[in-house]
This record gives structure tokens, C-alpha cells and sequence, in this order.
């Protein structure tokens, strides 16, 4: 995580901090949204990775824990509660995603996916590659507990 915050710093991001060690990276910038994207996806690739790069500002993660549709389970397992951060809003006719028939409670609300692994992440057959797949899309998860120290970390 020091690398990722080193990268950041360098890319001329400022206030920049890490979150956890999954990947999170707080900071400020006065870039538009795409050329913040484009130089986060050279920090990643010039750090030997492929990965998806998703952007949300403060007051989107504070609004998306705040229409948390399963507030019982991010109060009672808030480990076991993700939300699938995508880039594009969900077509929810194509993506059959609420065909699913396993034990997970499942809602969608523009560009996220919220999830209640009822019987833990571990034992889902719904993986990410298969939400990918119906979705048409990559995402990116995090669990309740992220999610909130994600927000309070921005705002700081």
C-alpha cells in the first residue's frame, strides 16, 4: 500500500491515503474524472497489474451506504454485506440478476450492486466472475465495514 500512496503522490494527487489493503486510495484532485481514470490506470499498469480502476467521489459512497436496502444485515454481518461498485448503470432486464435463486438477497440501484451473503461469501456460488458475467461488466467489491471507513476517511 506504501507503493500505491508513493504512486499517487507522484501522479500529483494530493492528501493521498491508503485504505485497508485492498486496493483503496483516498485523495483530492482537481482533474475531471477521466483524466483522473487515465492516470490511475497507468499507476496500476505501471505496477504490473490488469486490473479495473473504479472511481467514486466522497458523496457517492456516502449515498450508497446511506439507500442500503438490507439494513439488517449490514447492522448483524456487515462482513457478509458487499456492494458490487460498477462503472455503468445496471440493465436490470438483461442482466438476470434477480433470476438468482441461491440464498443471497440481492438489490440494484444504478451503478451498484448490493448483496446480503446471508450464509457467508465463502459458500456463495455467486461469484464475482459469475456477477461479472450476468452483468456484462467488471466490478468491484467491498464490505460494509469498507465502505464506512471509506467515508469516514473522506471526510476528513
Amino acid at each position: 500500500m506504501a507503493q500505491l500512496r508513493a504512486a499517487g503522490e507522484k501522479a500529483g494527487f494530493q492528501d493521498v491515503r491508503t485504505i485497508l489493503a485492498t486496493g483503496n486510495l483516498v485523495f483530492r484532485t482537481p482533474e475531471p474524472k477521466d483524466q483522473v481514470i487515465d492516470r490511475l490506470d497507468r499507476i496500476v499498469a505501471d505496477h504490473g497489474l490488469r486490473n479495473d480502476v473504479f472511481l467514486r467521489q466522497p458523496f457517492e459512497l456516502a449515498e450508497a451506504l446511506a439507500r442500503n436496502p438490507f439494513p439488517e444485515a449490514a447492522d448483524q454481518r456487515p462482513n457478509h454485506m458487499l456492494v458490487l461498485f460498477l462503472e455503468r448503470e445496471v440493465e436490470e432486464t438483461g442482466s438476470n440478476l434477480m433470476d438468482h435463486t441461491g440464498p443471497e438477497h440481492i438489490a440494484v440501484h444504478g451503478r451498484e450492486v448490493y448483496i446480503d451473503y446471508v450464509e457467508g461469501v465463502g459458500r456463495s456460488r455467486l461469484t464475482p466472475a459469475l456477477l461479472e458475467r450476468r452483468l456484462g461488466q467488471p466490478g468491484t467489491a467491498r464490505n460494509w465495514n469498507t465502505i464506512g471507513k471509506l467515508v469516514q476517511a473522506t471526510e476528513v
